[in-house]
């Protein structure tokens, strides 16, 4: 389908179809979607951006997290990637976007490692 040719209700119609089920997909694909018009007006091949025209898909918060057991298998996982692996376990502890990782929820031994 030409860029050209897209409409505010073809997307419209392709996120609801995934929003129930699969909200982060939705939400992917309107922010490729409105990148993609973006990019393209840019360049005088489409004349507006569809996309702008509709809200974007809000992302469900998740209601899993990782158990106990879960979190040690993945920290004793990245005990061999260095770098990449303290970054890792640094990242790991978070149950929520809003979380700030703070020393005292980092295991002592992974302060004194990235300390070198």
């Amino acid at each position: 389908m030409p860029a050209d040719s897209i409409r505010r209700k073809d997307i419209a119609s392709h996120l609801l179809a995934q929003l129930e089920d699969r909200p982060g997909i939705a939400r992917n694909a309107y922010v490729a979607t409105s990148a993609v018009h973006r990019w393209a007006m840019k360049r005088g091949l489409v004349e507006d951006n569809p996309a702008t025209k509709i809200a974007a898909p809000k992302p469900k918060a998740r209601d899993r997290v990782l158990s106990h057991d879960e979190i040690r298998l993945l920290w004793h996982a990245t005990d061999d990637l260095g770098a990449y692996g303290r970054i890792f376990r640094l990242l790991l502890p978070r149950r929520s976007p809003q979380r700030i990782v703070t020393t005292r929820s980092v295991p002592i031994s992974l302060v004194s490692s990235l300390r070198g």
